[in-house]
């Protein structure tokens, strides 16, 4: 017996439905008040257009960090699934510039739609050692669904899911002003600073307007001289002033 799943994707709904004096029409695999009666179909869950769009930087994270997975919501509508169903993903090679390989794992042949769900995540793990830090300009992913003998496409005009990502971080406009403390700006030691600001630029630059914070600032950057100090093979130029020569270093 069907077990029918109504529709919660208005926007994907807007590319099958028409409005006329104030009444939604409903066509094709759908019952005059809105159920989907159709066979299985998977469709990208966007709950608004903004979410056909992810954007990812690796630029400010620490330079550990060398893989991130996008996770991608899906929904399915008709059958509720007794079994995992296959679907496959294409990557669009004329509309994305990342690299399979290079900058994210290949797509997998097929993937798997869970039993007994109607909701599931495709995840695409992205690769930073393949991205220049000198480059700003951010990757591009494009995927579509593609229909298999389980799932067929649910809605073709919304069916686009696309990644931008990048692996820069632009030096900070108040360096210049610490080059006498922090020495020359270099990307890896900004990276280790900002370790202890969350990894996020404007934390650490909230922190250097704040002079209840100021010690605790120099405090931070005495750790990363040490570490840079014990790790010359990185080739990180430092200050020729030891902070520890002038600034108590007491938390």
């Amino acid at each position: 017996m069907r077990s029918a799943i109504r529709l919660l994707a208005p926007l994907a709904l807007l590319g099958l439905l028409g409005t006329s004096c104030n009444r939604i029409t409903y066509e094709g695999d759908f019952t005059p008040d809105g159920q989907y009666i159709g066979s299985s179909a998977i469709y990208f869950d966007h709950k608004q257009q903004a979410d056909t769009l992810q954007a990812y930087s690796f630029g400010p994270l620490p330079a550990e960090v060398e893989t991130h997975i996008v996770k991608i919501p899906l929904r399915i509508v008709g059958d509720i699934p007794t079994k995992d169903l296959t679907y496959h993903v294409e990557a669009d090679p004329e509309a994305s510039t990342a690299r399979s390989g290079a900058h994210y794992t290949p797509i997998e042949t097929s993937y798997h739609f869970r039993s007994g769900a109607v909701t599931d995540t495709l995840r695409v793990e992205l690769l930073r050692s393949g991205i220049s830090p000198e480059e700003s300009e951010a990757l591009r992913l494009v995927l579509r669904l593609k229909s298999s003998e389980d799932l067929k496409i649910a809605f073709e005009s919304d069916n686009l899911q696309v990644i931008t990502f990048d692996n820069y971080v632009a030096e900070p406009y108040w360096w210049v002003y610490y080059t006498y403390y922090f020495g020359p700006y270099h990307r890896l030691k900004y990276l280790k600073l900002l370790e202890y600001y969350d990894s996020d630029p404007a934390v650490l630059e909230a922190a250097l307007s704040d002079p209840k914070k100021s010690v605790k600032l120099f405090v931070n950057f005495k750790k990363v001289y040490d570490y840079f100090k014990a790790h010359p093979e990185l080739e990180v130029p430092l200050p020729d002033l030891d902070p520890s020569t002038s600034i108590s270093f007491e938390e």
